[in-house]
């Protein structure tokens, strides 16, 4: 997925010391992306910078400031898909599934 990638992608953040289930998804930009990617511990990975929306998390009315070796996962948002398409998608596997390969 990396080829999809640019610089100005929505990345959503979320922290592994605040789970989003109750703190919510945090948003940032792709600022930069690294050339090379690398092993990580289920899959491929690659090192981008990303600038923050917020530097801080509201617990119970009280700001907590994101400290740096926090971590989490990021997702770059690459592309969007409709309702529609999203219904249709079982349908399109299905059919995959049952198409002729090369012979």
């Amino acid at each position: 997925g990396v080829p999809r990638l640019k610089s100005g992608q929505t990345v959503k953040l979320r922290y592994d010391a605040f789970p989003y289930q109750r703190y919510g998804v945090h948003y940032g930009t792709v600022r930069w992306i690294g050339s090379a990617g690398f092993a990580s511990r289920d899959s491929g990975a690659f090192r981008a910078l990303v600038d923050l929306q917020d530097t801080a998390i509201s617990i119970r009315g009280l700001l907590q400031p994101l400290m740096p070796g926090m971590e989490g996962l990021a997702d770059v948002v690459v592309g969007r898909r409709s309702v529609v398409s999203l219904a249709f998608e079982p349908l399109r596997a299905l059919r995959e599934n049952f198409a002729e390969g090369p012979r």
